[in-house]
């Protein structure tokens, strides 16, 4: 059987939550059928950073992931997060994770990276060599290079050289980094996927070159105009992206503007205003989105044609 490799949409989930901060698991199956339905999406990811992964328990992240292979099947594949400070834990989770029916582990870097890992990249690779150990493919979360969590491109050739490394998610946020990162994964030669997470600024990374895919929270909301913008890049036709772009721009800029933190917020009071089964009701200590948040997400949702 040939490693599972992700490419086209991959929709990372917001995560619908009940008045009492409790996972709602119908409207979460709800919305993840949703996502499935659209053309381009092969996958859905959850317990990612746009699901809230990090303020979840462990048992209710297990759960998470029962819900979505149980609404998925065997459509597309089911991406879920692998954190841990010790890489045991991660390998630990990793293995359950496979057990519950995940196709794939999207692996964050420890806090211990945050430290400049570039400057110890045996850490790195020993670290994900042991969560690899487990199993599961591994995606590698690239993070911004103001974390830290950055990795060079000498360094993420190891990582890609690892046993069942099998793509890179990269959320480098930087046209610069993110092409350096897309040559050395496209060079490696071990058939790993580049998939670009940089929400605002998919049409200059995507212009660089044909990559395999996109892995967006932005997805939960418009997985419709994401996956054309996509498709549109992939067959070289500027114009129609540059269209879509321009469509996307108001609702796009307002769902990141600064401070960047407001995000979760913003994406989940928008995909309540698409009339998506999603409440805006946040993990603690995140605060829901102001009124005035709230006017500018409608005007950019009525501009892109999704309003529900």
């Amino acid at each position: 059987m040939k490693p599972y490799v992700p490419a086209g949409v991959l929709p990372a989930s917001v995560l619908p939550l009940n008045a009492d901060q409790s996972v709602d698991e119908g409207a979460l199956g709800e919305l993840l059928t949703w996502l499935v339905g659209h053309d381009g999406v092969t996958a859905v990811v959850v317990n990612a950073v746009a699901g809230e992964g990090n303020l979840l328990t462990p048992s209710e992240a297990a759960r998470v992931v029962d819900v979505a292979v149980e609404a998925v099947g065997d459509r597309v594949a089911v991406i879920a997060g692998v954190a841990g400070e010790r890489p045991a834990d991660a390998r630990s989770l990793a293995a359950d994770l496979l057990g519950r029916g995940a196709t794939a582990g999207l692996a964050q870097a420890p806090n211990l990276f945050s430290r400049g890992i570039a400057a110890q990249p045996d850490v790195a690779v020993r670290y994900f060599t042991e969560v690899a150990e487990a199993g599961l493919p591994l995606i590698i979360f690239q993070h911004q290079a103001v974390t830290g969590r950055w990795y060079p491109p000498s360094l993420l050739a190891s990582l890609l050289a690892i046993d069942g490394v099998v793509g890179v998610k990269e959320t480098s946020w930087d046209v610069a980094r993110y092409e350096r990162t897309v040559r050395t994964v496209q060079a490696s030669g071990g058939g790993a996927a580049v998939l670009c997470a940089n929400d605002d600024l998919l049409l200059p990374c995507l212009s660089i070159a044909p990559i395999d895919g996109v892995l967006l929270g932005l997805c939960s909301l418009i997985p419709d105009l994401v996956s054309d913008l996509f498709a549109s890049t992939q067959r070289g036709d500027l114009d129609a992206a540059r269209a879509l772009a321009a469509r996307m721009a108001p609702l796009v800029e307002t769902i990141y503007a600064e401070p960047s933190l407001r995000y979760y917020a913003r994406l989940k009071a928008a995909c309540r205003l698409r009339g998506l089964p999603v409440a805006e009701t946040l993990r603690a200590p995140q605060i829901e989105v102001t009124q005035q948040e709230r006017l500018a997400l409608r005007t950019g949702l009525d501009q892109a044609g999704v309003l529900a």
